[in-house]
């Protein structure tokens, strides 16, 4: 099923959630949220994809499809009924993120401090981090400002926080968020998915 999911489903969708130019050649990864009833009546796509050389992105589109019975699809029709769905498909971008490849690792210990604070400890969770740089703030005078997104199975959080200023060094913004007085947290995300994921 993943197959043709990707071979009759990847481009189209890919096209209207991400415009003309999407290439599917620049697609990192993909699974697919079929969601939790015998009927199929909406399909998430969930992809990484290459937007330039360090940078990527994380994708959810929704597509709105005539039902397919789950119970009906079988290995010599399954082609023909996803081929029959292509025209009458309508796809959206319900979320998106965009990162530097290149800090995930080398901030992990960072990463992982935010996101133990903000959503809980959670040794299974894919987390990222944006760094969006400098920032004054009002509460807080000179401070970093850092978006956290922690994937799981079932969805995604994602929150913006504010920690205070004293140098330019992950140890010191970790032992910053020991005390609430310095650092805040805005802007907080969600997105649902109900787990039932094909993947390669």
């Amino acid at each position: 099923m993943y197959s043709a999911l990707n071979d009759y489903y990847l481009e189209a969708i890919g096209k209207e959630c991400l415009g003309r130019t999407f290439n599917t050649e620049k697609v990192i990864s993909t699974e697919w949220d079929m969601g939790s009833s015998d009927e199929i009546s909406k399909i998430e796509l969930i992809m990484r994809y290459q937007a330039d050389v360090i940078t990527e992105r994380y994708i959810i589109c929704t597509t709105n499809i005539d039902a397919i019975n789950i119970k009906e699809l079988h290995k010599d029709n399954i082609i023909e009924i996803f081929q029959s769905k292509v025209e009458s498909m309508t796809s959206t971008q319900s979320y998106s993120f965009m990162y530097d490849t290149t800090i995930q690792t080398d901030r992990g210990a960072l990463t992982k401090a935010i996101c133990d604070k903000v959503f809980g400890e959670n040794a299974s969770a894919t987390r990222y981090i944006v760094d969006n740089g400098y920032k004054v703030d009002n509460t807080l005078n000179e401070a970093r400002e850092f978006k956290v997104v922690e994937i799981t199975d079932t969805g995604i959080q994602e929150i913006s926080i504010r920690i205070k200023y004293s140098s330019n060094n992950d140890e010191d913004y970790i032992a910053n968020l020991e005390n609430q007085s310095n650092y805040r947290t805005f802007s907080e995300k969600s997105y649902t998915l109900s787990g039932n994921k094909i993947s390669q």
